[in-house]
């Protein structure tokens, strides 16, 4: 019972972190009731802990099936904060790029607690994980309050630039592909400058976030004062006809 317990724990680390991330910048927007988003959250780990158990019983004789529900899994994961916030398409999409980024981070410490449970821990993989927990204490919480406040900026919920900007952490997730696999630990053996080059990437996801953030605030702040403007322009032209 209690292996069925952890290896369970390992599956809800995986999946459920995704749709919180995507969620809380967002809910606030469209003034959807909290009850609701907790309604649809736990449906959804109710869906992957019954989808686990089912499964649990078939991937002894079949790995496939483990594969399968793999998949089953994440699909709703992806499609659910589309269906909250129908209306937002390109921000779903924008915060889908900026989840797969952090994806690695609460999958590798999936993988990492689950071999750690069910064999000896592994001295790259206890370095892995400090890596990702750190990255999620230093990172995490700033890039959640930015994208907060970049949602809540009026121009941009209009705006076109939401079409383009989430090829940003898009190709930052490309990046990591490239330099070895972000949801494995065995780079970590004898690569310390993988780790480096992993905090300069979420770091620089960071910083684009900001300097978004900081642009988006400023033209809203001047769209504002040249409408508050052009209407005292408009009083003074009444007040002289």
């Amino acid at each position: 019972m209690t292996e069925l317990f952890l290896e369970l724990a390992n599956v809800l680390i995986a999946y459920l972190p995704g749709p919180a991330l995507r969620v809380f910048p967002m809910w606030k927007t469209r003034d959807v009731k909290t009850g609701t988003i907790v309604v649809v959250y736990s449906c959804l780990a109710v869906y992957i802990c019954v989808g686990f158990l089912i499964v649990k019983q078939f991937w002894p004789v079949d790995f496939r099936v483990l594969q399968i529900y793999k998949v089953s899994a994440a699909l709703p994961v992806m499609i659910i904060p589309f269906w909250i916030f129908r209306k937002k398409v390109w921000q779903n999409i924008f915060l889908l790029s900026v989840s797969v980024m952090y994806g690695p981070i609460y999958v590798g410490t999936g993988m990492y607690a689950g071999q750690n449970w069910f064999q000896p821990a592994v001295h790259p993989l206890l370095i892995a994980n400090i890596v990702n927990l750190a990255v999620i204490v230093f990172t995490l919480p700033p890039l959640l309050f930015m994208l907060r406040r970049l949602y809540e900026n009026p121009y941009m919920k209009q705006s076109v630039v939401w079409r383009f900007i989430w090829l940003l952490p898009a190709l930052y997730f490309v990046i990591f592909l490239f330099i070895g696999n972000p949801f494995g630990a065995d780079y970590f053996k004898s690569n310390v400058s993988f780790i480096m080059v992993r905090v300069l990437i979420y770091s620089a996801m960071l910083l684009t976030c900001y300097l978004l953030e900081t642009v988006m605030r400023q033209v809203s702040e001047n769209i504002t004062l040249k409408e508050h403007a052009r209407a005292v322009e408009n009083q003074l032209a009444v007040q002289r006809s």
